[in-house]
């Protein structure tokens, strides 16, 4: 095995923790990682496998997991989700997920999961395609936090065909999700068709893609801090003063509205929510009736609303979106 593998593999963040749980759906990522740190590491380790029952396969996976963490004396804890047919497969997927692993791991725990370097590619193409700003440029790194869940990602420097040489060198079996070569699935279409196309004409595009989603999370980091600093200057709780949001330039006002909502735990609002805060807030004279709402369509994030009290621009939970 190219010893130049092990070295992208960061075992630092990992190294004050007494017990980690792996994400393990059984396919090639999570097979490579899961039997890397059994092999690599002395913590604690409890494989977490999801069932999405999307598949005829599923319960074949689920016991080729349990069978693999038996063989090589890994806890395992298997646990079924149901994705409702009216929502948006990918999106709720996800969700749910999220929800089953806080459910899951302790706070005093880490969740690992097996996110590569081509994964991040995929995503921030993913983003671009849909629409994004710079903080979605960023994608993930290899330390998260989200609400009570530590997610940390060694492989995140790893790309899939050192992780399928991986898996050649040892010998490992894993099972292969039928769902993955469905291009009807977006992440599937760039997965499948556009990125080994554009790798085909430039073969370091995945390492340039991704060294760009290092430096805008470097330029998030910057600005955060400088929005931060702003909020806390104006002494903003769940209400900022017309008169100082009107002060800022434009595009400085967009970004301190859309860090504030962040910070209060609400979907941020995208562009058109953000032009009808200025138009309705800044550029015209509001009423107490005046009120900008929105939601994200997959419901990962509380909805609100923004409305006018007292010369104050308040944001609520809006329950009836």
């Amino acid at each position: 095995m190219d010893k130049h593998f092990f070295s992208k593999i960061n075992l630092d963040i990992i190294s004050d923790t007494k017990e980690l749980y792996i994400g393990y759906s059984g396919g090639p990522d999570s097979t490579a990682l899961l039997h890397y740190l059994n092999s690599n590491s002395d913590i604690k380790l409890t494989a977490v496998h999801i069932n999405h029952g999307i598949s005829d396969q599923s319960k074949n996976w689920e016991k080729h997991c349990s069978d693999f963490c038996k063989q090589n004396n890994i806890n395992i804890i298997c646990k079924s989700i149901k994705i409702e047919k009216n929502k948006s497969i990918e999106s709720e997927a996800r969700r749910l997920r999220i929800e089953t692993f806080k459910n899951i791991v302790p706070t005093s725990a880490n969740l690992v999961l097996a996110h590569h370097l081509d994964d991040r590619v995929e995503t921030l193409l993913y983003r671009l395609f849909r629409g994004t700003g710079i903080k979605g440029l960023s994608t993930f790194s290899d330390q998260t936090k989200l609400g009570t869940l530590n997610i940390i990602r060694p492989f995140i420097k790893i790309e899939k065909s050192e992780i399928l040489n991986y898996l050649n060198e040892y010998n490992l079996a894993y099972v292969e999700d039928d769902t993955n070569s469905d291009n009807l699935y977006d992440r599937n279409f760039i997965r499948n068709e556009i990125i080994p196309m554009i790798t085909s004409r430039w073969p370091k595009a995945s390492q340039k893609i991704a060294e760009l989603s290092d430096f805008a999370n470097m330029e998030n980091i910057l600005k955060e801090a400088y929005l931060d600093k702003l909020l806390c200057d104006l002494d903003v709780g769940l209400g900022i003063k017309l008169d100082d949001l009107a002060s800022f330039k434009r595009p400085i006002r967009n970004e301190l509205i859309r860090y504030w909502v962040r910070k209060n735990g609400y979907a941020v609002p995208n562009k058109k929510n953000i032009d009808e805060i200025n138009k309705i807030f800044i550029d015209s004279q509001p009423s107490r009736k005046s009120t900008v709402k929105w939601s994200k369509s997959d419901k990962t994030e509380k909805p609100c609303k923004i409305f006018m009290k007292s010369n104050y621009l308040i944001i609520e939970e809006d329950y009836g979106v």
